[in-house]
């Protein structure tokens, strides 16, 4: 098995289907959360907003965090797929970690995320979910980017 090689095109390409799919997911969700998993929310939530880098624990925290967001959708082939895409966008943050902001920054975002999954609003959930992939997206390719340019490549 080979692994790709990082790219601006590739993560441009991942981040177009992650942006298709996880807004109407996290929609269609909302209205069916149960209290359970919003509590599994803000305990994963509650892990991503420590201090420091995004740690193997951060990243264990996020997955779970989307997982209970997007599991009441009833739509578990695409859920299935976003789970698999945000791994292979994951590569890139695992990377550029070190460059992009503090854990407890991006766990910031995700309090907005779960602020409107608590309230039940649909709409403004899926709307903080596509806000979010918009800015990690554009983060990461401004790291790619500048790191590519310090190579000269």
């Amino acid at each position: 098995m080979s692994v790709a090689e990082l790219s601006a095109p590739d993560l441009e390409e991942l981040y177009e289907i992650r942006l298709a799919l996880e807004p109407v997911i996290a929609r269609l969700a909302t209205p069916h959360l149960r209290p359970e998993d919003l509590a599994a929310m803000r305990e994963h939530l509650d892990l991503m907003r420590g201090p420091g880098d995004l740690s193997p624990e951060w990243f264990s925290a996020h997955a779970a965090f989307h997982h209970a967001l997007n599991v009441r959708s009833g739509r578990e082939r695409m859920c299935q797929l976003v789970d698999g895409l945000r791994q292979q966008t994951e590569r890139y943050l695992r990377v550029y970690r070190h460059d992009l902001e503090r854990a407890d920054e991006l766990g910031a975002e995700h309090e907005l995320i779960y602020q409107e999954a608590k309230a039940g609003d649909a709409e403004a959930v899926a709307a903080e979910v596509h806000k979010h992939l918009v800015l990690v997206r554009d983060r990461v390719l401004a790291h790619l980017q500048a790191h590519r340019n310090r190579e000269g490549g």
